[in-house]
């Protein structure tokens, strides 16, 4: 089933058709909804494991500082490592629909799509120190970097590459999508949140994947239109 929602058309992208199906694939699509559970009981763990924030007021023992730092810096490279893998396989099973094979597609691409998240994240983190905006401008022109290179099967940079190519000229499109996307993500965690922060994590991990749908769909839509394009004729000069 389709969702479009009046009023929500923009040129170039169906942004109300997008936003629609990425909330009904991540139900729908039998592949995606068991990686995102599986994808949310591991966020549930990492909160379960994360040391607690150091008493404010005591200034700790330089020992005790580096093992707190150690630890948290330990559990996020893999949190990173592992929640690449999940986010290819979200990426892979929106159009395979097979979970075994989308299991295996994001195996075999793992390390590209590593490689463009890490390469991409450090761009726009540069971005957001020079006064933010330029952060989120670069992070809606890289955000289908990682999809290209699993779905694509394209290399780091040629992944990059292709995501600003296909997100020019639809920028306005994409962060609206990523905008309605993620405030509807962020009032159900914040729901949740209130009863349990440990279920609050999970059940935004879990409903942050319709962002994850959203750049596959936007992905596929932008690379049907740019087929579609005539290539320009140069008139050549008598």
């Amino acid at each position: 089933m389709d969702y479009n929602y009046r009023g929500f058309k923009m040129a170039g992208l169906d942004v109300g058709k997008i936003i629609g199906n990425s909330f009904n694939t991540l139900f729908n699509n039998k592949a995606v909804l068991v990686m995102g559970v599986v994808a949310a009981v591991f966020s549930a763990v990492v909160q379960l494991v994360l040391p607690p924030p150091l008493a404010t007021g005591v200034t700790p023992s330089l020992a005790v500082l580096w093992a707190y730092l150690f630890r948290v810096a330990a559990i996020g490279v893999v949190a990173l490592l592992i929640g690449v893998y999940f986010t290819a396989t979200i990426i892979s099973a929106v159009r395979t629909k097979n979970l075994t094979k989308a299991l295996g597609n994001a195996a075999g691409r793992y390390v590209y799509a590593l490689a463009a998240a890490i390469v991409t994240g450090i761009i726009v983190g540069i971005g957001f120190i020079l006064l933010i905006i330029p952060g989120i401008y670069l992070l809606i022109r890289l955000t289908l970097a990682v999809p290209s290179v699993v779905l694509e099967n394209r290399g780091p940079i040629e992944g990059i590459k292709r995501s600003w190519d296909l997100t020019k000229g639809n920028w306005w499109n994409i962060f609206v999508v990523l905008l309605v996307v993620g405030i509807v993500v962020l009032v159900i965690q914040t729901a949740v949140t209130i009863f349990s922060t440990v279920l609050g994590a999970a059940v935004g991990e879990f409903f942050a994947f319709a962002g994850t749908i959203a750049y596959v769909l936007i992905l596929q839509a932008l690379a049907a239109e740019s087929k579609q394009k005539p290539t320009p004729v140069r008139s050549r000069k008598r």
